[in-house]
């Protein structure tokens, strides 16, 4: 419940601030079984700083991952990041960033209830860029509306995720997001929402978010 209160707290206050500026991301994650203990991760990402032309990311990240235990997991892999200054092409890209990152997931289920804990280190080769960063994300998943037991549901995604990095400034950036998804079946879910970014304890940027999640 003290997870529930400081992610709603977050919500309000993070959108309360935002800027005018609406951006988009366009997201596909895939989380393939490989047996019983083992997963590849997939994902891509499309981000718009305005829509609708206004490109700022292209991300790709792949990687495997290894269940521990029914509540615990690990995972390891590559991303490759491009960046564009207020760009409408996205074959020139004015940066690229190259990532290895590493992590680990705890994941407690009441029901239909899901608690997620998600801690994430990153080593970055980006001109400029602080190399190591980590993340932590606390997130919590919950129906609204079952159609049909075990199949297709409505629910809520409720997030927020820390941004911290080993040099002077330390906080690095803050990610808040709330969204509603659709599970299309037990392995589908089409989900969108609404994110707001704070860098360097700035407001950054707010985005409406289109994701879809294969696993």
């Amino acid at each position: 419940m003290k997870s529930l209160q400081i992610i709603l707290f977050t919500v309000i206050t993070g959108t309360t601030y935002a800027q005018n500026t609406i951006g988009g991301w366009l997201m596909y994650w895939g989380v393939h079984p490989v047996g019983k203990s083992y997963e590849i991760y997939s994902e891509w990402q499309f981000r718009q700083k305005e829509l609708p032309s206004t490109h700022e990311q292209l991300l790709f990240r792949t990687g495997f991952g290894r269940k521990i235990n029914q509540n615990n997991s690990i995972g390891t892999g590559y991303g490759s990041i491009s960046y564009y200054k207020n760009s409408n092409e996205w074959s020139a890209p004015d940066a690229m960033e190259h990532r290895w990152w590493g992590q680990w997931v705890n994941q407690k289920r009441n029901g239909a209830n899901i608690l997620e804990h998600r801690l994430r280190t990153e080593y970055r080769w980006l001109e400029g860029a602080t190399p190591w960063r980590w993340r932590y994300r606390v997130m919590w998943i919950f129906p609204i509306h079952v159609f049909h037991p075990n199949n297709d549901a409505l629910v809520i995604h409720l997030s927020n995720e820390l941004f911290v990095h080993n040099n002077d400034s330390f906080f690095d950036r803050n990610r808040v997001y709330a969204a509603v998804g659709y599970h299309c079946n037990t392995h589908c879910e089409i989900q969108m929402g609404y994110l707001h970014q704070t860098v360097h304890r700035q407001a950054a940027g707010q985005y409406i978010q289109l994701g879809f999640l294969i696993h």
